[in-house]
């Protein structure tokens, strides 16, 4: 344990050494790809989706326009993009770990910059690609500790994760492929390294890294839980003096009349500046120590890069970043400016944000079986704001309650539904599935859905479209027409031109385009509100939408987590299953 404390120390003592570099140069390259690089992508993206005719990306559209040239040309783009980010920030923070462990002379950003781009040819190739998606998708997915500023972290979306948690044989194989990217991962640490300081192609480098690790996995190994082991509690220290703060906060405002509400912004305040400074702090750091590791491993050879050291000022970045005090200052403003502006947001946000609407998903489908009459009781009996409900049409024209095209996993019966009439239907049970308290309950009509629960909580129809619909949409905007709930319903489906039809036959009724893609200009959608997976949502996606009058309903949002991160950015509705989990977080604050 001495020998490792003491190993921590060179890390940090290098770390030291080198905190003005690698804050300077990331600030650098973040304003290079924010301001410059970021946006003339999208410049360029949105001109090949206007050429194909496009002005936004839904659902079935990206299958369509990543399959036509301008497609094949965006891909292009956006892999060599993710190839020029890579080497930017994670090559270029290897190069300045090799100069803090060899304590050389800090050279020019230009000179950092065209030795990185000298790799861009190494990366041709299928060998390139699979570095690219290693650092920019596959490391942020497993919490490495290595990001580019593209992907900070990658999440499975909610509807996808929710197939594989409810079929054994994609759980299995997930858990399977996490494994592999765990090992490849491992294998594949120092690829980057082999790259920026030994000059060697994609394959070459995938080759070295491999062999590298293979040899000295023990080693490897060793060194790598003991640092981790190390930095938990140099972590857990910064976390109890996080909290530390966090008690002086409440301690100090415990006398005066304060709302909980500001406590609780003041303490987020403080989260947001300590997250500042880590991720400024965490990714050189990685990369600082798997270069002294990488150096270690190849029997403490270090290589000679032939890096010109700075030798004048004279380019606008070095003179705006040579300056320690000056790097300091900016790291320090940056820290500040983000803070601030985020509690500034939360604060705007505080008065709006809990007024967030329920939508119980397919009625209360976790406490009686979906899309029935029992699961719209329990939803109203919860207090739910609305009940999602799916509708399909029967072979004799008649709109029932069902989300799959077969009958067979809720009610039994080997058909699809186009191909049963209601008296058939009308015979099956539809609530053994899911528990045998249930036997005997029915699959519903929309007509009876409408009257058992008018007045009592809102609907929200999701038209479901099978390519044997007939009547479908006349049938449910008359039935809604009919029975007067123009006001207490919305309507909402996964194919643009149903909610095209529902606005041409009654423009009174709110539309919701359900979207598990959204990209480019969402406003000339013919819509009232985005109905979108949760991966899509961003701040900047919900201002948009408010600013033009649209809402934004975010589903399926089921862990406590993701609720709150939608209702901290301002989402106007929330579909979940869990929603008793989410009316008690919310229950404190709605009006």
């Amino acid at each position: 344990m001495k020998n490792l404390w003491g190993e921590y120390k060179q890390i940090l003592h290098d770390f030291k050494f080198g905190f003005s570099r690698f804050i300077k140069y990331q600030i650098c390259t973040k304003l290079l790809i924010g301001i410059i690089l970021l946006p003339f992508l999208k410049i360029i993206l949105n001109l090949l989706m206007k050429s194909r005719g496009l002005s936004y990306i839904t659902n079935g559209l990206l299958t369509r326009f990543l399959l036509s040239p301008q497609g094949i040309i965006s891909i292009v783009l956006l892999a060599v993009f993710g190839v020029l980010v890579t080497l930017i920030e994670i090559g270029g923070l290897i190069v300045l770990s090799h100069q803090v462990i060899t304590k050389s002379r800090e050279s020019s950003y230009y000179t950092i910059f065209k030795y990185c781009m000298r790799r861009i040819k190494h990366f041709i190739g299928i060998d390139g690609l699979i570095i690219v998606l290693c650092l920019v998708i596959i490391f942020p997915w497993l919490h490495l500790g290595i990001y580019t500023s593209l992907i900070s972290d990658v999440k499975i979306p909610g509807f996808i994760k929710d197939v594989i948690d409810q079929n054994m044989i994609f759980f299995i194989m997930l858990k399977i492929l996490t494994l592999v990217f765990v090992i490849l991962s491992i294998r594949w640490i120092f690829t980057m390294h082999v790259i920026m300081l030994k000059n060697k192609k994609a394959k070459k480098a995938l080759k070295e890294s491999s062999r590298l690790v293979k040899n000295n996995l023990k080693t490897f190994i060793k060194k790598t839980v003991g640092i981790l082991l190390v930095s938990a509690l140099v972590l857990g220290g910064l976390a109890a003096l996080y909290l530390l703060v966090i008690f002086l906060i409440i301690r100090f405002i415990g006398g005066i009349n304060v709302h909980w509400d500001y406590i609780i912004l003041m303490i987020s305040g403080v989260g947001v500046l300590f997250g500042s400074i880590g991720s400024f702090i965490v990714v050189p750091f990685q990369i600082l120590y798997l270069t002294r590791l990488f150096y270690h491993l190849n029997n403490d050879e270090i290589l000679d890069i032939a890096l010109d050291e700075k030798k004048n000022n004279n380019s606008l970045v070095d003179k705006i970043f040579n300056s320690k005090k000056i790097g300091i200052t900016l790291f320090v403003g940056i820290v500040l400016f983000t803070s601030i502006f985020t509690i500034a947001v939360m604060e705007y946000m505080e008065g709006i944000k809990y007024n967030v609407k329920i939508t119980a998903h397919r009625g209360s489908s976790k406490d009686a079986p979906e899309n029935t009459l029992e699961a719209i009781d329990v939803a109203i009996k919860n207090k739910a704001d609305y009940a999602e409900i799916d509708v399909q049409e029967t072979k004799d024209n008649k709109v029932v309650l069902i989300h799959d095209k077969s009958l067979s996993r809720t009610a039994g019966l080997d058909k699809n539904i186009w191909e049963a009439n209601l008296d058939e239907i009308k015979q099956l049970d539809a609530g053994s599935w899911f528990d045998e308290r249930f036997k005997g309950v029915r699959i519903p009509t929309l007509e009876e859905v409408i009257d058992h629960s008018r007045g009592k909580i809102k609907l929200n129809i999701e038209i479901k479209t099978n390519g044997h619909e007939k009547k479908l949409v006349q049938k449910v905007v008359n039935l809604i027409k009919r029975k007067g709930i123009i006001n207490s319903c919305v309507v909402t489906s996964l194919n643009y031109n149903v909610i095209q039809e529902v606005e041409a036959m009654e423009p009174r009724i709110k539309t919701g385009y359900i979207m598990y893609v959204a990209i480019g200009n969402l406003h000339k959608l013919n819509v009232d509100f985005y109905s979108v997976e949760e991966t899509n949502v961003t701040e900047k996606f919900v201002a948009d939408a408010h600013m033009i009058g649209r809402e934004v309903h975010v589903w399926t949002i089921n862990e406590e987590e993701d609720m709150q991160k939608v209702i901290d950015l301002g989402v106007d509705n929330i579909i979940t299953d869990n929603y008793k989990i989410l009316l008690q977080k919310l229950s404190n604050h709605r009006k």
